[in-house]
């Protein structure tokens, strides 16, 4: 039997290639500060708030650092499989739309179910709050009598301690300065978490009161959709109504630019008073 025998230059050069790995290995860094940024963080508190809508317990006992007094413990909102089981496949038929769409659709991306409100943050702390859509399609905020659906969460930028040597070295890697971002982003050490939450009600609350309420709001839905058509046709019969529904169109216009404006200063006030403080007075 002949032996191959692989070239001397090339036992050489796979040697020295080695080498060369392991020194940019080594000298590699084994964190980057790539998930620490406000998108990342908006990121994470999509998927939290979600989290405490869906009420998801193990979820949100993995990921909040402060348990407090077991808030974070809820029943989790039915599919709707189960609730046409419970209630009758019928009834829900005939629950309305806005309260039928948001149980239907809680399997959505969370930051297709989201309208950011306000976002502040302090050092490495970020408090974002939420009015939750219901559903990816519609723009309408989810509302119970009025009330609309709000979440609030408060998260903040941790660096794990060291770890195993094989998670240092496969960070390491991961941090080689020639690989693209998306691959260096699995080098960070730091991840965000939840500290604490605040909310209106969640999905389950949300369906269990369109449940009790059924009756009521099917009544006041098909009393408002007369309406809409007695108004349509009112409308219609009116002279110069396509110029009248121009005029409104207008004064929306100029009614949002006011609200812009307005925003603009409030914010710009709030945010110079919060910068003010000194990061003792957090």
């Amino acid at each position: 039997m002949m032996s191959v025998l692989i070239p001397h230059w090339r036992l050489t050069f796979a040697a020295g290639l080695f080498a060369v790995s392991i020194v940019l290995v080594y000298f590699s860094p084994d964190d980057n500060d790539l998930l620490e940024t406000t998108g990342d963080a908006i990121e994470s508190a999509h998927r939290y708030v979600n989290d405490v809508v869906r009420g998801d317990n193990p979820r949100l006992d993995e990921v909040i650092l402060t348990t407090g007094d077991g808030k974070h413990h809820f029943e989790p909102v039915p599919s709707l499989s189960v609730a046409r089981d419970d209630v009758g496949y019928e009834e829900i038929l005939k629950l309305p739309y806005v309260i039928r769409e948001p149980v239907d659709a809680h399997f959505a991306e969370p930051k297709d179910r989201l309208q950011l409100m306000t976002l502040e943050s302090r050092s490495d702390y970020y408090v974002l709050t939420f009015g939750v859509r219901i559903s990816p399609y519609d723009r309408g905020v989810i509302k119970r009598d009025g009330e609309p659906m709000v979440v609030a969460v408060a998260i903040r930028y941790f660096r794990m301690k060291s770890d195993s040597w094989f998670k240092t070295a496969s960070r390491k890697i991961a941090n080689l300065w020639f690989l693209p971002e998306i691959l260096r982003r699995r080098g960070s050490r730091g991840s965000w978490y939840l500290i604490d939450f605040g909310y209106t009600y969640n999905l389950r609350q949300f369906f269990d009161w369109g449940r009790e309420n059924a009756s009521r709001l099917r009544a006041q839905t098909e009393k408002n959709s007369d309406q809409a058509v007695e108004d349509w046709k009112s409308f219609l019969a009116r002279e110069g109504h396509w110029k009248e529904l121009t005029v409104a169109a207008k004064a929306s216009v100029e009614k949002c630019n006011h609200w812009s404006e307005v925003t603009v200063n409030h914010q710009l006030r709030s945010a110079t008073k919060v910068l003010a403080l000194s990061e003792d007075e957090c």
